[in-house]
């Protein structure tokens, strides 16, 4: 994981473009979701992740990092959000 990989992910741009506070944690976050399904591929065996359509960065991430340090094959799979009628995430 770059900073320069990092920060191309939509959701860090947006945020950065709205000169929105970015704190530490939130930044990191896709760093602790990949890890996360690491972990879960290693204990448990799971090979699939799936999540809203705005965690397919995240969910990637978890994706290579599991095919660069264990050579598993792990898959990803997101779906549309659901929103209001106004568009706003649920």
């Amino acid at each position: 994981f770059t900073i320069n990989r990092m920060l191309t992910f939509e959701s860090v741009k947006q945020r950065l473009e709205r000169e929105q506070p970015l704190t530490f944690l939130e930044f990191n976050y896709m760093i602790f979701q990949a890890y996360d399904f690491l972990e879960l591929s290693r204990r448990e065996k799971v090979r699939l992740q799936m999540g809203g359509s705005d965690q397919w960065g995240n969910i990637i991430n978890g994706v290579e990092l599991g095919r660069r340090v264990d050579e598993t094959q792990l898959y990803a799979l997101t779906a549309p959000l659901i929103t209001t009628s106004d568009g706003k995430k649920m």
